[in-house]
């Protein structure tokens, strides 16, 4: 049978040690007696109990020996909007934990790469310098692809004036010219953004290798 009681918080300290006594009188005293549960209603009231109801079973709690010592406190459950709160803490805690571990990694292999700041920007001039002698081959295709196509339609306004249809082995060349130009192109708008990239990417590289021998 279960024991409960609800004692106001107005009532003074004097009555509840004494209704804790009196229901230990009749709690058994051997250490396998039920625990005794004490929490606060929604009303503001202390309630002991050996047996917890369901309406207390989310709410902050005391958990009493049969002696009337302390052996646990439990916290009251989190509301879902608690418990979201909590999921994404964690969340961001092991996406930081991930990111120190992958800066870790770059920077040992920062380190592992290169001696000093003028070896990081000897290597970055170095592959700048090949993408640049890439751009100007390919502006050499383009200007002798350019030179092709202009012979190619000057032999197609021949035909023309001599009210003829260019043959199609003329006309194909002239496609086949323009598609080369615009690979062309294309590839040099390629290599322009590589290089872009190549710049920030060692700028990024050498600041962090000043951050790490500071900090070493």
């Amino acid at each position: 049978m279960g024991y409960a009681k609800i004692v106001s918080n107005n009532n003074a300290n004097l009555l509840v040690g004494i209704f804790v006594f009196t229901i230990l009188i009749f709690v058994p005293s051997n250490a396998n007696a039920e625990k005794l549960y004490k929490w606060t209603d929604s009303d503001g009231n202390i309630r002991y109990s050996d047996i917890l109801p369901p309406e207390a079973s989310k709410k902050e709690r005391t958990v009493l020996d049969h002696q009337g010592y302390t052996v646990d406190r439990v916290e009251r459950a989190k509301t879902e909007k608690e418990l979201a709160a909590v999921k994404k803490q964690i969340n961001e805690k092991l996406a930081q934990e991930q990111q120190a571990n992958i800066q870790a990694v770059q920077d040992r292999e920062i380190l592992r790469s290169y001696k000093n700041e003028p070896q990081i920007i000897a290597t970055r001039d170095r592959k700048l310098e090949h993408i640049h002698y890439n751009i100007s081959l390919e502006k050499e295709t383009i200007n002798k692809a350019q030179i092709k196509l202009a012979i190619l339609r000057r032999k197609a306004a021949d035909f023309f004036r001599a009210k003829q249809k260019p043959p199609k082995k003329i006309l194909l060349q002239m496609k086949l010219v323009r598609k080369k130009i615009k690979r062309s192109k294309n590839t040099i708008q390629s290599k322009k953004a590589k290089i872009k990239s190549l710049n920030d990417q060692y700028n990024t590289i050498l600041v962090r290798y000043r951050i790490i021998r500071k900090n070493t």
